[in-house]
């Protein structure tokens, strides 16, 4: 029995000509992977990577493990034997040489090499027969899983550059006038590809299209032009001198025409088509709460006028998820596209720009031009997540909303990005239980998220049993921040919530992720609140570490008599908002709001810390000073 895995089309096991399910879409995902590097181990983490990127469920690790013995179980029904093997640091598909991407890649070498060896006929065949092995769009079934997108844009510019070498097998045939059409729809589907130009342009010419010839070349200057700013290469210059001195070279081997074949570009429904864009993340777990948020931004995005929408508030408040779920929403009901790129990773401001191409698919070269060009093509909503370290670079956002008039931007941010335009909406904490409730009565959006993701870690999770009183208590100790509640909420495999709450004198350190792929800064809420300290410039650390003296609140008086002179940091100068976002919500009293107040979890035992590490000794004494002066002043007020 012969099978084959395939890749170029639905994912699948062909078995004797027909193709056999391999299992439901995870399985199917790790199949793939596999696949791809048919012969190679692929690690764990690599394949972890793959199926859940950031977005990890509880035990990827056994998760993982679930869906490879799926896996197995399937092809072994299908009858291709114990193909997946196990290794010390992954797993191993035993099908090298029996994969579809693997005949494609040997006969697109094989045609190369015709080609570059004067054997265009032979060529032509050898090319046909790599473009036969595609069945349809690549990674069928699976492209929604992280690890999709970038194997499609390899995938499909392989397959684009077989194809430009069918076109020049094919001219050097004499058969140019026969490819205008096929050229002229490959060329519309990749507008800024030169060598398809090219071969539209000689297409033309050998048709006795001279001035057609011309007339292309000199549009694709303008487009060029207008949508880069960039000149025609030196290759298409020289073209355009040799079609009007009439020395293009004729086809090397006119009138041996080979064996008609199918068109080298095929239409729908197999055609690729261009790279398409990263979609959104696929949602691994249930969505709570958020509702009048929710109505909130979506009210925005309604309006016309406001393009640039910021969710602000401090590390660890749900904007990321918060953000996803609107985009997945929108895009179900603007008949638009949504797109999330990922910008924590980026640590150079040029990068950026890379980080927007990429996940649109583009090269990783392609210009602010060229993004919008790409997201000129019907309504988009573009998320950029995790923007408050890269503040010096968010320009780059107005540029493209200025060049793509149906594009909306939901950036999220732990301050605001201080661009025109910009709408800012706060992400509040989750709502809490009344202070007065118990029982059965003491539930809200932050109890209910508690008890969805412990019956996640544990399905036996009974919220009434663990006692719903010490639900609320802990999640109103946690001020509703649902990074904080998800990762008390992973604890409840050993310990219950009343337990947690007789361990809380230190919640920075008991509230962190047993896990070890959760990323650095959601580790625990020390490393969160670390990650927003360590964005502010030396003076202001200063600030928030005398600030962090304050166990409540404290009014702009206050926040001056601690501050002091020594930094120059004044509480009303436009600087003081990185303080205010940065410290986690410590916002500063003022007419506006007099109740402001420092959440319990980041004032409990990271402010000692703070101010310890600061490293201002004789700061910490002069604020020790100023703490004793003003509460001599407020007990003079009431005597």
């Amino acid at each position: 029995m012969g099978s084959e895995a395939r890749v170029l089309g639905e994912v699948a096991l062909v078995v004797d000509g027909a193709p056999v399910a391999v299992g439901g879409p995870a399985p199917r995902a790790v199949f793939a992977m596999l696949a791809l590097e048919a012969g190679a181990v692929v690690s764990r983490d690599r394949l972890v990577d793959g199926l859940w990127g950031d977005r990890l469920p509880p035990n990827p690790d056994g998760n993982l493990q679930t869906h490879v013995s799926r896996l197995r179980r399937a092809l072994a029904a299908a009858g291709a034997g114990q193909v997946v093997v196990t290794r010390p640091s992954g797993y191993c598909l035993d099908l090298a040489g029996r994969v579809d991407l693997h005949r494609f890649d040997a006969a697109a070498r094989s045609g190369r090499a015709a080609l570059a060896g004067g054997q265009p006929v032979e060529a032509v065949t050898r090319l046909r027969a790599a473009l036969a092995c595609w069945t349809g769009p690549p990674l069928g079934g699976v492209d929604e899983f992280p690890f999709a997108a970038p194997a499609i844009a390899r995938l499909a510019e392989a397959r684009l550059g077989v194809i430009e070498d069918l076109h020049d097998a094919l001219l050097a045939t004499g058969e140019g006038p026969a490819l205008v059409a096929e050229l002229r729809q490959v060329v519309d589907e990749h507008p800024l590809r030169e060598r398809l130009r090219g071969q539209l342009v000689r297409a033309l010419y050998h048709g006795g299209r001279q001035a057609d010839a011309l007339e292309e070349l000199r549009r694709f200057a303008a487009h060029l032009d207008d949508e880069l700013g960039l000149e025609p290469s030196p290759a298409l210059r020289d073209l355009e001198r040799a079609i009007l001195t009439h020395e293009v070279p004729e086809p090397t081997h006119p009138g041996r025409s080979p064996d008609p074949g199918p068109p080298s570009h095929p239409g729908p429904p197999s055609d690729p088509g261009p790279v398409p864009p990263r979609g959104l993340p696929a949602a691994l777990d249930s969505f709570v709460g958020r509702r009048s948020e929710i109505e909130l931004i979506e009210a925005r995005l309604a309006d016309p006028t406001a393009r640039l929408i910021s969710l602000t508030g401090p590390g660890g408040s749900g904007k990321t998820r918060l953000a996803e779920e609107v985009a997945r929403r929108w895009a179900s009901t603007a008949g638009g596209r949504a797109i999330v790129v990922r910008l924590d990773p980026i640590t150079d401001l040029a990068q950026i720009v890379t980080a927007i191409a990429g996940t649109l698919g583009l090269n990783a070269s392609s210009t602010t031009d060229a993004i919008a060009h790409v997201l000129s093509d019907g309504r988009s909503l573009l998320v950029l997540d995790n923007c408050e370290h890269l503040l010096d670079g968010v320009d780059v956002i107005g540029d493209l909303l200025s060049a793509a008039s149906q594009t909306t931007v939901l950036a999220t941010s732990r301050v605001t990005l201080h661009l025109p335009g910009e709408h800012e909406i706060t992400v509040p904490p989750l709502r809490l239980p009344p202070a007065e409730a118990t029982g059965a009565r003491a539930v809200s959006d932050a109890t209910e998220l508690f008890v969805d993701r412990a019956r996640a870690r544990t399905a036996e999770f009974d919220p009434e049993a663990a006692d719903r009183t010490a639900i609320a208590r802990l999640v109103r100790l946690l001020d509703g921040l649902p990074l904080a509640i998800e990762l008390a909420a992973a604890r409840t495999k050993v310990l219950s919530p009343a337990e947690m709450l007789e361990r809380m004198r230190g919640p920075l350190d008991l509230v962190s992720d047993p896990g070890r792929r959760r990323v650095d800064r959601q580790q625990t809420l020390r490393a969160t609140v670390r990650w927003s300290v360590d964005l502010l410039g030396d003076d202001l650390r200063h600030a928030f570490a005398r600030l962090s003296t304050f166990a409540g609140r404290f009014d702009l008086d206050d926040a001056a008599a601690v501050i002091g002179d020594d930094l120059g940091v004044d509480p009303l100068d436009g600087r003081w908002a990185d303080v205010e976002a940065h410290a986690e919500s410590a916002r500063v009293a003022s007419e506006v709001d007099p109740d402001a107040d420092l959440p319990a979890v980041a004032r409990m035992n990271y402010r000692t810390d703070a101010l310890m590490t600061s490293g201002d000794w004789e700061g910490a004494a002069d604020t020790a000073r100023a703490v004793l002066d003003l509460l001599g002043e407020r007990i003079s007020d009431l005597a």
